[in-house]
């Protein structure tokens, strides 16, 4: 192999594995918002199954679908049970497969995020960056953020965003920024 692919390698290795670990901080964070929501019967089942040899809890999120799940199971016993589960936005397979279009080319959602440098929050700050503005998808506005798929994000304003009226559910520090929601055409 040339020694620029070595490069190239090591470089998308490098990425794959940023990636990775902001997906497992991410998804570390969803879990514990998930476990909040859990009813009495779910949550000693959720118990359990930490406390139990050949369990596990699982996070599936299913693309096409449009689901996020958090599931209890056991392997041995060959039960599986659905603790909590988010409906999302479903994805087409040209969104998701590869996370790359022909050539080689980034998807045009990866593209983006990556020109507004869209940065995923889970509360909001007293202080943004400067240069960053505070944004939420369209979905109703929930506490904590991310149930029901309300998601807020920072980014570097443009013409995609438009301002938004709403009081952000309440969240603590909202009224401190002026915010923006995903315009609809879109």
């Amino acid at each position: 192999m040339p020694p620029w692919m070595e490069v190239i390698e090591a470089r998308e290795e490098t990425q794959m594995n940023q990636v990775t670990e902001a997906l497992t901080i991410a998804m570390a964070d969803w879990v514990s918002m998930a476990v909040q929501q859990l009813d009495q019967e779910r949550m000693d089942l959720f118990n359990r199954c930490v406390a139990t040899e050949g369990a596990d809890i699982r996070v599936v999120v299913c693309l096409r679908e449009g689901a996020v799940l958090l599931e209890a199971t056991n392997m041995v016993a060959g039960t599986r049970f659905e603790l909590f589960r988010e409906d999302v936005e479903p994805l087409r397979p040209a969104d998701y497969v590869g996370h790359r279009g022909e050539g080689g080319r980034q998807s045009d959602i990866a593209l983006r995020i990556k020109e507004v440098d869209m940065r995923y929050i889970n509360s909001i700050p007293r202080k943004l960056p400067e240069g960053r503005v505070l944004v939420h998808n369209r979905v109703r506005p929930a506490r904590p953020l991310g149930t029901g798929g309300f998601r807020a994000w920072t980014q570097i304003k443009d013409d995609t965003i438009e301002p938004c009226r709403c009081n952000f559910a309440g969240h603590p520090n909202a009224k401190l920024h002026k915010h923006y929601k995903v315009k609809l055409d879109v």
